[in-house]
């Protein structure tokens, strides 16, 4: 009969840091947080000691915070943000150490759209195994855990452990169960699940929330009711998950296959420092690599050589490729240069090529009048972005792709051109300019320029915006805003108390033309006249984006030939804040 393991790690997130950082970080109280569209940073996972110190999941980290400085360390916490892509990463590579030590059949729970009662995180958690065919090899079931056991500790890792005939029993007996590691004899499972909560069946808290006002609080009072009621009341989720705990119906998991690993390894008769002898062994590996490529019609995007030198440790060169390619003299061209570049600090004795990333070849139909071949993949371009990476450093040589938000000076971001396809920078550029059109961050006023006119946004933008000084109504000049003696039904006068009192509130006003935009400005110490103005375009950024940004945009021509982008800054407070006209970019 199939016999089932399941490895829950109960925080993982957090788990999964200490992982990485060993065991210095154990007694630091760690608190992750992750954005919340309408309660902004909240807590999604704390480790005890910040438990014990009051924090609670789905608090705020100002509350987090204080409580942790009351407990009387404040500056020994640390507050990180949650990576849910570092977990999944994590999780596969504990998934591959189990597959290689306890059984080949092993993978990770399948989890639904909605997240399960009693788990704060819609992620990975648990680790589901099949031991058919494995468990003699051990000498039994209660060895298996121990095996499984011995696997965490390696890691830093702890974990509670159950076996079981089916997934679901599995599953509810390591997370709801008594003990860190339990067996469940075969044919027991519903005596061995009856008194664990509803929640380890893996449904939706609101459906557990019902059971538990209908008084259903265990497994095994789900189980008297009748699963037709149930999949009525309730959906047919709840009675399917009955059925798989039971065994009534066979529940499957995905497998984790070992990846297809393009390497290859060759011992030296004799230690060397001999560049010569060395190029010539990491060729002939290439080429070995190069043939397994071929035929699955894959392409290199990460070439990796490990030097085993006569002193640990070892000489690692990794050389990351802008497209995919086969062709072996521009690896080793590349793998030649960091060497030299690097120095060999020892002789070495044993050479490992190996491809740990690669991408589908793209067929392209042959010119009639070109010479040479193109087979290989990758053109002139690429090859001169690779070996500028190269030298200069794969973080020196970037790109430039479109971003979702709203504020011009961060409308886009860089990003290393070695190592990504060009598919995939392609298709982000794609996905973002058209996402940027939806991007409610932004609104406009009256004022639309089309997405194609050529002067909607300036061709140099300034990194830092240059402030610009207003100009000011003289006390003899006519202004549109100074209407006091209007007001008052008084007539101006060159002499007289009113020409004093305008004069003294017009040194704190602007001369204000049509549209609202000032009729010129002081900058880089000369006087520049608005002619025309075109505008206002209103950007603006969301609450939940940190500081609120709030801006008019206008586009200015000025008496000496040019084309300003300036901007009004409406968060700024005139009484204080003179500074309210920016110059962002120029357009000419």
């Amino acid at each position: 009969m199939k016999r089932l393991l399941c490895v829950w790690l109960p925080d993982w997130p957090i788990q999964r840091l200490r992982m990485r950082r060993g065991a210095t970080s154990a007694d630091t109280p760690t608190v992750l947080w992750q954005n919340d569209p309408r309660r902004g940073r909240v807590v999604v996972a704390c480790c005890r000691r910040a438990a014990a110190a009051g924090v609670r999941l789905g608090m705020s980290v100002a509350q987090a915070t204080d409580w942790l400085q009351r407990s009387g360390a404040p500056d020994s916490y640390q507050l990180i943000e949650h990576d849910r892509h570092a977990d999944a990463g994590a999780m596969d590579q504990l998934v591959e150490r189990f597959r290689s030590r306890l059984t080949p059949m092993i993978g990770t729970e399948v989890l639904d759209r909605f997240r399960w009662a009693g788990r704060s995180l819609h992620c990975r958690e648990s680790l589901i195994g099949d031991l058919h065919g494995v468990t003699h090899l051990f000498g039994g079931e209660s060895d298996v855990i121990a095996a499984s056991d011995q696997i965490l500790a390696s890691l830093n890792l702890s974990g509670r452990i159950a076996i079981a005939d089916t997934i679901g029993a599995a599953w509810a007996v390591a997370n709801h169960g008594p003990g860190r590691t339990r067996i469940v004899p075969i044919g027991l499972t519903v005596d061995a699940v009856r008194d664990l909560p509803t929640s380890g069946l893996r449904i939706a808290p609101e459906t557990v929330t019902m059971l538990r006002r209908l008084g259903v609080d265990t497994i095994g009072q789900t189980l008297a009711l009748p699963r037709g009621g149930l999949a009525t009341r309730l959906g047919q989720h709840v009675a399917d998950r009955l059925a798989q705990l039971v065994g009534d119906v066979e529940e499957h998991f995905p497998v984790a296959h070992r990846p297809v690993c393009d390497s290859e390894s060759m011992p030296l008769e004799y230690p060397t420092e001999d560049m010569a002898i060395l190029v010539d062994r990491i060729g002939r590996l290439m080429e070995k690599v190069r043939a397994g490529l071929a035929t699955r019609s894959c392409g290199a995007l990460h070439v990796t050589c490990r030097l085993d030198l006569s002193v640990h440790p070892p000489l690692t060169v990794d050389v990351g490729l802008f497209a995919p390619t086969l062709d072996t003299g521009h690896w080793l061209t590349l793998v030649q240069q960091s060497i030299e570049s690097q120095g060999l600090p020892a002789p070495v004795h044993r050479v490992t090529v190996s491809v740990p990333h690669t991408q589908m070849m793209a067929t392209r139909q042959q010119d009639l009048f070109r010479h040479g071949d193109d087979s290989c993949g990758g053109s002139t371009v690429a090859r001169l972005i690779d070996s500028l990476s190269n030298r200069l450093g794969r973080e020196n040589v970037c790109g430039a792709r479109l971003t979702r938000d709203a504020l011009p000076e961060k409308a886009f971001e860089e990003f290393p051109l070695a190592g990504r396809s060009a598919r995939w920078f392609a298709q982000a550029e794609k996905s973002s300019a058209s996402s940027r059109s939806k991007d409610g961050h932004q609104t406009r006023s009256s004022f639309l320029p089309h997405t194609d006119e050529i002067m909607r946004r300036p061709l140099e933008l300034f990194v830092t915006p240059h402030v610009l000084v207003a100009q000011k109504c003289r006390p003899n000049a006519k202004c549109d805003n100074l209407s006091s003696s209007a007001d008052l039904g008084k007539e101006e006068s060159d002499t007289g108390p009113w020409y004093h009192a305008n004069a003294r509130l017009a040194e704190h006003q602007t001369a204000i033309g049509p549209g609202g935009i000032p009729r010129g400005f002081q900058y880089a110490g000369q006087h520049h006249a608005v002619i025309r103005s075109w505008g206002p375009e209103r950007i603006e950024t969301g609450w939940w984006a940190g500081p609120c940004v709030r801006r008019d945009y206008f586009r200015v021509e000025t008496n000496r030939g040019q084309w300003w982008w300036v901007y009004r800054d409406l968060t700024a407070d005139p009484p204080k804040d003179t500074h309210k006209w920016w110059l962002h970019g120029i357009f000419s």
